[in-house]
């Protein structure tokens, strides 16, 4: 009667044995994968980052010989009074960008500085204006507005004045928007080549189910909007 008892339980408890070392086997499995995951992820921003980096010294560079630039200028031609106006302008600049420090997200940090340095590099009049943490946006809505930007930059500093960018990013929940609005009568009538070479990205993003509407009367505006997860 003993050996027959100790027979089921001896089974159970290899049964029960067997079962832990599949799901530890698993859990181990799925912890190395989620690891090599965060350090790809982790490189990938570190690369990305790093590029951004040196696309900021740089424009940051041409833009600093500018304003001294310009304020030699206005010193040799004795107006004081310009110089302080100018170094003002310099002031609310670097105040107003104090909007994109608030993204928690290090890719879009990274690729807003990189941006927002090259547009005052080209003496464009570009106002930030963030919602929300931006902590963990879908990579396709960071890379399209990342493009977009670079393409509008462009095209304004071939503009004449006004040469003005309004960019405004918003998170609520898991939903990011971005409207980006640049008011330039010239822009607005010859981005047609700027606006073909986006028309596979635009394709993209609507196929990930997210939204990309332009009009361009009576200036330039775009929306761009996609969820997390996407």
């Amino acid at each position: 009667m003993v050996s027959l008892g100790v027979i089921p339980v001896a089974s159970f408890v290899g049964w029960v044995f067997l079962f832990t070392t599949v799901l530890l086997g698993a859990l181990w499995a799925g912890e190395r994968r989620q690891r090599r995951r965060e350090t790809a992820e982790a490189r990938r921003l570190r690369e990305a980052l790093g590029h951004d980096l040196v696309d900021v010294i740089r424009n940051q560079r041409h833009g600093f010989m500018n304003h001294l630039q310009v304020i030699s200028g206005w010193l040799q031609l004795k107006k004081p009074d310009h110089v302080l106006e100018y170094i003002e302008g310099i002031r609310r600049k670097r105040e107003q960008e104090t909007q994109i420090l608030r993204i928690k997200s290090l890719e879009v940090l990274g690729l807003l500085l990189a941006k927002s340095s090259l547009a005052e590099a080209n003496e464009l009049d570009v106002r930030w204006e963030v919602e929300g943490p931006l902590a963990d946006p879908p990579h396709l809505w960071a890379e399209a507005l990342g493009r977009v930007l670079e393409v509008l930059i462009a095209a304004l500093a071939r503009a004449e004045e006004p040469r003005r960018l309004v960019v405004q990013l918003v998170q609520v929940g898991s939903q990011y928007r971005a409207e980006l609005m640049a008011d330039s009568a010239e822009f607005a009538s010859s981005i047609g080549a700027e606006l073909a070479s986006l028309a596979d990205l635009a394709a993209r993003v609507r196929a990930a189910g997210g939204q990309w509407t332009e009009d361009l009367a009576p200036s330039y505006s775009l929306k761009l909007s996609m969820s997390a997860g996407v």
